[in-house]
């Protein structure tokens, strides 16, 4: 399988990053649009190909049940009112956020559930 520039690439820890630069999947790195999580080397753009779970053209197919989406969206024509919020991801929410572009163009940014996992503090621990 080949990833191209331009395609969007999910590793097991949950980071979505952009792919900038074409590479074979066998190939030992694919390079990323920018260091997206410092569970990588600080300074890296590259992540190795044994940790992509998934990759796709659409960063859409990329979103998970459980993920968090910040999204932003007009809700009041009279006034120019942007409502802010945050939706946690369930199955119906994913179904109709593939099938609804005006829903898609809402999401300003996305955390993975891996990432709210890694960054999330135990209590009671």
């Amino acid at each position: 399988m080949n990833i191209e520039k331009g395609m969007y690439i999910r590793t097991t820890d949950g980071i979505i990053a952009g792919v900038n630069e074409n590479a074979k999947y066998n190939d030992e790195y694919v390079y990323i649009d920018r260091c997206v999580n410092y569970i990588y080397e600080a300074d890296t753009t590259k992540i190795r190909t044994p940790y992509i779970k998934e990759v796709s053209k659409n960063l859409i197919d990329l979103i998970e049940c459980g993920d968090w989406l910040y999204t932003e969206m007009s809700c009041c024509l009279e006034t120019s009112g942007i409502l802010k919020s945050v939706v946690i991801v369930d199955y119906d929410y994913l179904r109709r956020l593939k099938e609804d572009k005006e829903m898609q163009s809402w999401i300003k940014s996305i955390i993975t559930k891996e990432q709210i996992e890694q960054h999330s503090l135990k209590v009671g621990e």
